[in-house]
């Protein structure tokens, strides 16, 4: 991945072909941009979101 020096994803140890599989506690599939309505509607900046993601094959 390809991250500019202040990218949230890079803090947060994203890496290339990690699955998210549940966003803020929500494990209903979701497209990006219902994912960034709730962001808007739910959080404030500086907020932490809990996510769980698949990496490697592995939860």
């Amino acid at each position: 991945m390809h991250y500019r020096s202040h990218a949230t994803a890079k803090h947060a140890v994203f890496l290339e072909d990690d699955i998210v599989i549940s966003f803020d506690g929500k494990t209903e599939s979701m497209r990006e941009t219902e994912v960034f309505a709730h962001i808007l509607r739910e959080r404030t900046p500086g907020k932490r979101v809990e996510l769980k993601v698949i990496r490697k094959g592995k939860p």
